[in-house]
């Protein structure tokens, strides 16, 4: 595979001493290919950016832009997918681990893709203290989460943190929604390309995952809590159709205001809470021509879909 197939593309935002074990493993195991990787660093200071181009690459290709501002998760992997001059583009979180046999069975699979002409989108699993999940799937309160292999469940789309995407494909879609910031916006993507009859490949890699290094802090899972609950009720006014929406957004609003009790005790509550009023009273429509999900959508998506 060259250059001119795959690139793999991360957004950075802190995390320094992670990103000291992780990278070395990405970098060992693209020695020998052509694939480079594109990094967009948020971070606030230059530390990072100072570790990535401190290390040693070797023959191994990398470009890194910084936007110390941090314009969230959704615009910048915006960047890091839409701006890659390849077709193919491996969005991977920052905390993974590669390995070369790995990495090796990824590239055949894409390949595999590549000839058929099919630029289906490709979750790849990861491995999280010991749980094993692939995309994204909903439960029949249409409520999104990561989706556990072993539930069976189907997948409504890959999850961010470890997704392959056809980069026309990608841009077809609009990509992330950039007014999500984090946290839910692939939720979003994925429920427009399922609508729309796009179904997403699985590819079983269990690729290991330590998850959590960018908000390991009180606020920084507090700002999780409030833009978490604000984006699930902005997916559902955005990417529902309005009779499916109604028909599903009181049984999920009630869910996620139970949520919020747990939230209490964890001491994100309030910020929880917070999201949901700015979910509930603030207007969020954004123009777009891709298709809204339907309650016979949802209904099918329920009896089918590939599983693992």
């Amino acid at each position: 595979m060259t250059t001119g197939t795959l690139t793999i593309s991360t957004v950075l935002f802190g995390g320094a001493e992670t990103l000291a074990r992780t990278i070395p493993t990405w970098i060992q195991s693209l020695n020998g290919t052509e694939i480079a990787c594109r990094f967009i660093d948020n971070s606030p200071s230059d530390d990072v950016e100072n570790l990535i181009r401190s290390m040693d690459w070797g023959s191994v290709s990398f470009s890194l832009e910084r936007h110390p501002g941090n314009p969230g998760f959704a615009s910048s992997a915006n960047s890091a997918v839409g701006g890659a001059d390849t077709p193919w583009v491996f969005l991977l979180n920052p905390d993974v681990y590669l390995t070369p046999a790995k990495l090796r069975e990824l590239i055949g699979y894409v390949e595999a893709s590549d000839a058929a002409g099919d630029n289906s989108p490709i979750a790849v699993s990861l491995l999280t203290d010991g749980s094993h999940t692939c995309g994204i799937s909903m439960d029949r309160l249409g409520y999104f989460s990561d989706r556990p292999v072993a539930s069976g469940r189907p997948c409504l789309g890959p999850s961010g943190g470890a997704a392959v995407f056809h980069r026309s494909t990608f841009v077809k879609f609009g990509g992330f929604d950039a007014d999500l910031f984090a946290w839910g916006e692939d939720a979003g993507l994925a429920v427009r390309m399922y609508a729309s009859g796009i179904r997403t490949n699985l590819l079983p890699l269990e690729l290991e995952h330590e998850g959590g290094h960018s908000v390991g802090s009180l606020s920084g899972q507090r700002f999780k809590a409030s833009l978490l609950s604000r984006n699930r009720l902005w997916v559902i006014k955005r990417d529902f159709s309005r009779a499916f929406g109604a028909t599903i957004g009181i049984a999920q609003l009630a869910m996620i205001l139970a949520n919020g009790i747990r939230k209490i005790t964890l001491g994100t509550g309030k910020e929880h809470f917070q999201g949901v009023a700015r979910g509930l009273l603030q207007s969020s429509q954004p123009t777009r021509l891709s298709s809204r999900m339907t309650l016979g959508q949802f209904t099918s998506y329920h009896r089918s879909g590939r599983v693992l």
